[in-house]
């Protein structure tokens, strides 16, 4: 009962895969073939590790057709979306092995764990990135109820009533506010700055609501911080300059909107941020290349991308460029902000990447910019050059040179 337990100790995974274990056990020495269907969270993210790995190098199975999500409606008038996949296997490789896609089917060599056209290679969790690259950092958690937290509206009226309080204030950005643009306000004080509050009186009352809603947790260290009210729960003070991201990315989108933001401004918790990274470092990631990465290894927020620093950011194989190829993914990336800069102060990042609005020189800069990284790769006048498909062949073939290096 291995099986049963694992699936319901794994409480993410759908309790499904613990007669996976089940079917591979029984069909050993067979040439029985089983299908199931599940939800898709047994084909993304950390899970793969954990249940692939095992059930692979355990029971020798081989997925002989799959198909890639497809979300399973019933009649029902409140119905619930429930984003399936359907995995056939057996202990051995068939003649045809089928890879299905909404109403499309393709013939291929071997299905990944992950339902792409690829080997059966497995990205583990990294804690540090696996090439010579800064670490993500994760932005401010705030644990304060809201109590930190000011809307554009909120901000005029304490500069109506209360001006000298201004200066305490500072931009905040949460993935929703970053994407869409969205005004939003924090309380900030500086780790080595007294502040005299009883000449703030709006601000104190806040600080009194955080205190009382970190004092009313049922988390201790939460509780423990509210000896300390004026500071966020996790206190990360922004660098000059530093690249962010959103934790999760629609699924519409062909790449993952990326930007530079200053010591102006708050990351909250949902943004991810790289201090002091480069354009050099917004060009890779803003690319192709580490989009389809993100598809292949990132978790889904129902159908949209998750991003994971130890699943995604830390297992990419970044490419090794020649200073004149640097170079190229330097310019392509300033193409891509310098397309950007005039749509500012019109288009969200959210409106500027959606398929069906991105502007024609936006979307011509990112093909430049695609070109510079996949040629930083050597992928060029090969397949990886213009199959996403066989792109991520390449980079699971490098993630696992890498893996076996490091070790």
């Amino acid at each position: 009962d291995f099986a049963l337990n694992y699936s319901i100790k794994r409480s993410k995974l759908d309790f499904v895969t613990g007669w996976f274990f089940k079917a591979a056990e029984y069909m050993q020495n067979s040439k029985v073939k089983t299908a199931f269907v599940s939800t898709n969270s047994i084909s993304q993210g950390e899970h793969v590790a954990v249940f692939w790995n095992y059930i692979i190098e355990k029971y020798h199975v081989v997925i002989n057709f799959a198909h890639t999500t497809f979300v399973w409606k019933n009649e029902a008038s409140d119905q619930a979306h429930v984003h399936c996949v359907i995995i056939g296997f057996s202990t051995q490789k068939t003649i045809n092995t089928v890879l299905y896609t909404g109403n499309q089917q393709k013939n291929v060599d071997s299905i990944s764990p992950y339902l792409t056209e690829a080997p059966a290679v497995i990205v583990k969790k990294q804690t540090t990135p696996i090439c010579g690259v800064p670490a993500l950092v994760p932005g401010c958690q705030a644990s304060d109820g809201g109590a930190f937290m000011f809307t554009a509206e909120e901000k005029k009226e304490l500069e109506d009533k209360e001006p000298q309080s201004i200066c305490m204030l500072k931009r905040f950005m949460m993935g929703y506010e970053f994407l869409n643009d969205v005004e939003r306000y924090c309380i900030w004080i500086p780790e080595k700055e007294i502040i005299e509050l009883d000449n703030h009186p709006i601000i104190k009352n806040r600080i009194k609501k955080v205190a009382e809603y970190r004092k009313g947790s049922s988390n201790k260290q939460i509780r423990e911080k509210a000896n300390t009210p004026t500071k966020f729960d996790q206190f990360r003070p922004p660098t000059e300059h530093y690249i962010a991201f959103a934790r999760v990315s629609s699924q519409r989108r062909r790449y993952i909107p990326i930007g530079f933001l200053t010591d102006d401004v708050i990351p909250g918790d949902k943004l991810f941020t790289i201090p002091g990274g480069t354009i050099y470092m917004f060009g890779v990631l803003s690319s192709g290349v580490h989009a389809a990465w993100l598809r292949i290894t990132g978790g889904r927020l129902k159908s949209d991308y998750s991003y994971s620093s130890q699943m995604v950011y830390n297992t990419f194989p970044w490419p090794e460029p020649t200073e004149n190829q640097h170079k190229m993914i330097e310019e392509t990336a300033g193409m891509i902000l310098a397309a950007r800069k005039k749509y500012e102060g019109r288009y969200s990042l959210a409106k500027l990447y959606d398929p069906d609005e991105m502007p024609a020189e936006l979307r011509k800069a990112h093909l430049e910019n695609d070109r510079a990284v996949l040629d930083a790769y050597g992928f060029k006048g090969t397949p990886a050059y213009s199959s996403e498909a066989a792109c991520v062949a390449e980079l699971m073939k490098m993630y696992q040179s890498l893996v076996e290096k490091k070790a």
